[in-house]
């Protein structure tokens, strides 16, 4: 895997959802490097990647979100090689009330300049109330 992060990062990072054709700035490089850095040693994380692949990936379809209650803001890029836009779509229709943030281009780690990102995020926690 070390060997694949440093001779073939470009494509670590199209596992990692990174659209190929993304432009990257400086901050994103630096982003993603770090991204790609905590995966190591993956040795340690070789069970719940399995865990990930053959049973919570599949599990999630069964989960019933339909009964979710709580303020739900449900945030993806279409161009996330990660997670299919559909899914996101999705899950968004499937729990009540919930609201949608759906950006273009950032991939799965939303890489790039997404100001509505915090904006979103900060106007939907504000109208959140305050738990019991």
């Amino acid at each position: 895997m070390r060997t694949a992060r440093t001779y073939a990062a470009r494509s670590i990072s199209s596992l990692m959802g990174v659209p190929p054709d993304l432009p990257l700035s400086g901050d994103d490089h630096a982003r993603l490097g770090e991204e790609l850095d905590s995966i190591f040693p993956a040795a340690r994380r070789a069970r719940g990647c399995l865990f990930d692949a053959f049973i919570g990936n599949k599990a999630i379809n069964a989960i019933p979100v339909e009964d979710v209650r709580a303020p739900t803001l449900v945030i993806h890029f279409r161009d996330d090689t990660g997670a299919p836009f559909a899914g996101a779509q999705t899950l968004a229709h499937r729990i009540p009330n919930a609201q949608t943030l759906f950006l273009d281009h950032g991939g799965h780690l939303g890489l790039g300049a997404h100001p509505e990102v915090p904006a979103t995020l900060r106007a939907f926690l504000d109208k959140v109330p305050p738990a019991r």
